[in-house]
């Protein structure tokens, strides 16, 4: 399985934050937004993965994020011309994705989470086992701001996926992490534009429920997730990341972290990179999880 980094929104909704800087190069706390979705991907256990970028923030990305090789994965980059929607990074990856499956992960959704590695590990093996499309859901106090999915509670089968209802029929929202076989490029390729003028990803994932393959996992209450996307939900994703990280032995949005623990560099590489950030808050959360396997 391939990975796509989605971080080409415009983040019209924090501007004029984002007059300057594209959204997912904001900082969350101590890190780029764009980590905490790239370090997911590293964690589901995926080495080859692509970062699309808006044009004019290209640069910034490759300086910011490198091309993995010191993470033992390779990162490459690719541009979205025009904020399309979500499914259109299904057509700009495409020959990226080639004949493979793909985990399609937004740069400004925020993962929180011991367990979420070896959960996506699973969801991965299932895919790539020809079992079709996993994405994940969580309840919500206003899902109606996002997908909303109507789900079977006896089998955790999605009965319908709403995009931004009036009445949500559940709590249930659809979270920006998509595990997707090779499909998924073609349903996209037939999609025609939503009424907002986007390809929409919940399009692409009905198709897998009308075929009878999408699985679906329900994330619990010890996970934590944001969708940093206003400035109100940026500054609570900052405050929360500040008391976990204060407070708790959690790292999340650590890439040199995430790239260890998935095998990925050894813990003399991950030393190494510790001692870059010696000077700075990162690098101490590098050597406390160093101190912690020595």
């Amino acid at each position: 399985m391939k990975g796509i980094v989605l971080a080409a929104g415009q983040g019209t909704r924090l501007s004029p934050l984002t007059h300057a800087i594209s959204k997912p190069l904001l900082p969350v706390y101590d890190k780029p937004m764009v980590y905490y979705a790239l370090s997911t991907v590293i964690g589901a256990g995926i080495e080859q993965i692509l970062v699309i970028t808006p044009p004019n923030d290209l640069e910034r990305f490759k300086l910011s994020i490198g091309d993995g090789q010191e993470l033992g994965v390779t990162i490459s980059y690719a541009v979205q011309p025009e904020a399309r929607g979500i499914a259109d990074a299904l057509l700009v990856g495409r020959d990226f994705i080639g004949g493979d499956s793909v985990c399609l992960a937004l740069g400004d959704n925020i993962f929180i989470g011991e367990q979420l590695p070896a959960i996506l590990q699973q969801a991965v093996a299932s895919v790539e086992e020809g079992r079709g499309a996993h994405i994940l859901t969580m309840a919500m106090d206003r899902p109606e701001r996002f997908t909303v999915l109507e789900i079977d509670p006896s089998s955790e089968q999605v009965l319908s996926l709403e995009e931004k209802p009036k009445q949500a029929k559940s709590r249930y929202g659809l979270l920006g992490l998509y595990l997707l076989d090779n499909r998924a490029v073609e349903f996209a390729a037939t999609l025609p534009l939503s009424p907002r003028g986007e390809l929409e990803i919940a399009d692409v994932i009905e198709k897998y429920r009308q075929i009878g393959q999408l699985r679906v996992t329900v994330l619990e209450e010890k996970f934590g997730w944001f969708d940093a996307g206003t400035p109100d939900s940026l500054v609570a994703a900052s405050n929360f990341m500040h008391d976990l990280m204060i407070h708790s032995s959690a790292n999340p949005g650590c890439l040199e972290i995430a790239a260890y623990q998935a095998g990925r560099i050894t813990l003399a590489q991950l030393n190494e990179r510790a001692k870059r950030y010696a000077k700075t808050h990162y690098g101490q959360l590098l050597q406390r999880f160093i101190n912690s396997e020595t």
